[in-house]
């Protein structure tokens, strides 16, 4: 049975897709290990979420995500 938000993968990324933030954080909290994980937008796919890890220097609390990430980007 599939779990509800879930609708498949993305061909780029090849993670999961959800279709709200809210259940993509929900499915976050059924994993024991979630601890470095975080919800995030689909570049590719509007309007869909994926979850991933956070950068390390966001979990050693030296950065936010989004300093890290404007910082590949440039």
């Amino acid at each position: 049975m599939a779990e509800p938000g879930y609708v498949g993968y993305c061909d780029t990324h090849q993670k999961r897709l959800f279709s709200t933030r809210k259940l993509a954080k929900r499915h976050l909290r059924t994993h024991r290990n979630n601890k470095g994980m975080r919800e995030y937008r689909c570049d590719l796919v509007d309007g869909f979420w994926h979850i991933g890890h956070l950068p390390l220097a966001t979990v050693a609390g030296r950065k936010t995500a989004r300093q890290v990430y404007r910082k590949w980007a440039s």
